[in-house]
């Protein structure tokens, strides 16, 4: 009876699960080609030299994809189709789920907002770097012209030599949106290379 109902679960209830969570991929993609555009501009701006600026910008933008759900719901749904969804796709999802949960809301994290609320500068905390305080990025873009090199002689110098609080944490700032920003890019991009590939031998 067990065999049977295996049988009968992968000949009749997987592959409708697979088209389902096909489906929602479709709907997915769309809105990946714009939440990758927006991380280009996210680039240009640090490229500008502005990288407080741009991690207010970008926690709003990956907040606001992850209000929505809709990758970790596309995950989800290739997990339900068990063995018959692609392997590829299931880790492609699965770490661009955890790229958007580790640089989206958190409520102890550097992006201290709740679910729906905008992201300001009085949201995005940074610091802890350099014997720095936690702080607020209104309270840092205030430090911007306080001198620099004040720890020449301390075991940070190495790290923070010729630098002041607002250059410590710009570099925080800029170092954690790199860490996220060009492998979310590549998922994007492994993901449309897939559904291509799928599209064409359907």
């Amino acid at each position: 009876m067990r065999a049977i109902k295996r049988w009968y679960r992968r000949t009749f209830i997987l592959p409708g699960l697979r088209e389902a969570a096909d489906r929602q991929r479709a709907e997915l993609l769309p809105l990946l080609r714009v939440f990758r555009e927006k991380l280009q501009d996210v680039e240009r701006q640090i490229s500008q030299g502005d990288s407080l600026g741009a991690i207010v910008r970008f926690f709003g933008i990956v907040s606001n994809i992850q209000d929505k759900d809709i990758v970790w719901d596309t995950y989800k749904a290739y997990i339900d189709a068990e063995e018959s969804a692609p392997d590829k796709i299931v880790a492609l999802l699965d770490t661009l789920v955890v790229h958007i949960h580790n640089a989206g809301r958190e409520e102890y994290g550097m992006n201290r907002t709740m679910s729906g609320q905008m992201v300001t500068a009085d949201d995005i905390w940074l610091g802890g770097v350099c014997g720095l305080s936690t702080k607020q990025i209104s309270y840092w873009a205030r430090q911007k012209d306080s001198p620099r090199g004040e720890w020449a002689g301390t075991h940070w110098e190495t790290y923070c030599k010729d630098m002041n609080a607002y250059d410590v944490v710009s570099r925080q700032a800029r170092e954690f949106m790199e860490g996220h920003i060009r492998p979310m890019r590549e998922l994007i991009d492994e993901l449309e290379k897939f559904s291509s590939t799928a599209l064409q031998a359907a």
